[in-house]
């Protein structure tokens, strides 16, 4: 495999047809071709020795993830890649507005929806005959203006829909029907998004309208907010609470209601957020406590620093729950905002911190007998509190710092270690309390007595040769009888460790 086209697919997508570039590509007959996109396997067709194509879902992936593209010849093995497939987040689409526009003025269609992003190429597209750059609002609105004389040539009944760029094909996240009147709408009409705003926050919202109107203003509840082509914004800072009508004004001074309304809510108040420290390896929910923050018809979200906001799991007036976003995958602060929808983000005052843990680098003696009795150095990277506690097996018992780097743990008598009994250090006081992940811990579990030992004889070798590649795992199994403590294993000069131990038999690595 040389190549995969494209490199770039849509979140939004339920599926995508890869081609494939490479050499050696041949169909046995058997129709047993595969593509293997990150764990998902697929059949695949091959169009020459050089492409292979292939449909595969992506819905199990999540957004903003990588994931490796292989191909094989018979299903089952000989998988080769070369490269993968980023899985973008362009958002999605739940309304457009209006259904109608006229041909003779112009007309600005609104696609409402979530997790639109504004780094992205989003395209209008009116069927087959018809497209032109839209323009990004909000995580939440995008909107498409239409000259008169660009529908010329467009058919009356037709599919509109939004399109994102990747890698220079289009996906479509949207699609509506949409019709195109060939006279002024009799009854002309307009509506706006978003439908809320904060109090003591300036307003500003979009425009979207059926016939040739040439707003100049709105007025919502009393304040002016003034136009330009689909943008009205405040100047006032202070909307009162509450449900408030919306009235445009336009240019031959003619005055239009709109049949919708406009909510003010009060700011949120955020008390507390906890925990305001988490670890890279288990990050955790966070809990959101104080006032005002969600009403209904609407779902907060939450934004840690630089990422799109993410949807609460649960809420209610006094408190709100959010998980942190799954791409969050780097120590460091992040600013913590909310809102009852996910625009209009307000800053809390907090920052969520996540901590890198530090892990264990080696172990000291390198095997330790079941019974216990033993003292365990055990060496290790930068942690970001002092570590306080050794976690051996299910037994969490006290870590002695002999410096910066290492610590000391009795593992005692009375513990009763199994034979894969695994080993963590970290702190089990300290807040937050965390451990490093679990390195195997190697054991020697045996009441017999010494002098029994060599009755112990080895029956048999799995083959009479293993070969591995260079750089790669090598395993091997032996069949013994008699009494046996096994301590390790070898190939070469290479010390390896016994994986796993039956009555008779063992498997090193």
């Amino acid at each position: 495999v040389d190549d995969v086209v494209p490199r770039r697919v849509s979140a939004a997508a339920s599926s995508v047809t890869l081609t494939i570039h490479g050499t050696g590509f041949y169909n046995d007959g058997n129709d047993s071709e595969q593509c293997r996109v990150g764990r998902l396997s697929s059949s695949a067709r091959v169009v020459s020795d050089k492409m292979m194509v292939c449909t595969v879902s992506i819905t199990s992936f999540d957004a903003q993830s990588n994931v490796n593209v292989a191909v094989s010849l018979n299903g089952v093995e000989d998988f080769d890649d070369c490269c993968g497939v980023s899985i973008v987040k362009t958002g999605s689409v739940s309304q457009m507005i209006p259904a109608t526009i006229s041909r003779l003025g112009n007309s600005t269609i609104l696609f409402t929806g979530s997790g639109f992003q504004p780094n992205l190429n989003y395209v209008c597209s009116l069927g087959q005959t018809f497209s032109l750059p839209a323009a990004y609002v909000s995580s939440s609105s995008i909107t498409c203006a239409f000259k008169g004389f660009d529908l010329a040539n467009v058919p009356s009944n037709v599919e509109s829909k939004l399109l994102v760029v990747l890698s220079d094909i289009s996906h479509s996240i949207g699609s509506y029907p949409l019709r195109i009147e060939n006279s002024m709408s009799t009854s002309p009409s307009f509506r706006i998004t978003p439908l809320w705003a904060y109090s003591s926050q300036q307003v500003s919202v979009w425009v979207s309208h059926t016939g040739s109107l040439n707003i100049q203003s709105l007025e919502i509840g009393g304040i002016l907010l003034e136009c330009e082509t689909s943008m009205c914004r405040s100047h006032s800072l202070y909307l009162q609470p509450g449900s408030l009508p919306i009235r445009a004004r336009l240019e031959n001074g003619q005055l239009i209601d709109s049949s919708q309304m406009f909510e003010v809510f009060s700011i949120p108040r955020v008390d507390q957020i906890r925990p305001h420290e988490m670890f890279l390896n288990r990050m955790q929910s966070v809990t959101v406590l104080g006032f005002n923050l969600a009403v209904d018809g609407h779902c907060p979200h939450c934004k840690f620093g630089h990422f799109a906001p993410v949807r609460a799991v649960s809420h209610q007036d006094s408190m709100i729950v959010c998980q942190p976003p799954s791409d969050m995958d780097a120590a460091g602060s992040y600013d913590f905002a909310i809102s009852i929808d996910d625009d209009n983000m307000i800053e809390t005052g907090f920052s969520v911190s996540v901590l890198q843990l530090g892990e264990i680098l080696s172990v000291k003696p390198s095997v330790i007998d079941c019974s216990g009795g033993t003292t365990i150095t055990i060496a290790h990277s930068a942690f970001p509190f002092r570590v306080s506690a050794c976690k051996v097996g299910q037994h969490i018992v006290n870590a002695v710092a002999q410096s910066d780097a290492s610590v000391v743990c009795n593992v005692s008598s009375s513990m009763q270690l199994l034979s894969n009994s695994s080993l963590a250090i970290g702190s089990s006081y300290a807040y937050p309390a965390g451990f490093s992940a679990s390195v195997p811990l190697v054991t020697a579990c045996s009441s017999l007595n010494p002098s029994n030992i060599s009755t112990c004889k080895n029956l048999e070798q799995s083959g009479d040769s293993v070969s591995v590649l260079q750089g790669s795992d090598a395993s091997f199994s032996m069949r013994f009888e008699g009494e046996c403590v096994l301590l390790g294993c070898t190939i070469g000069s290479s010390r390896g460790t016994i994986s796993s131990t039956n009555f008779d038999s063992a498997t090193c690595i």
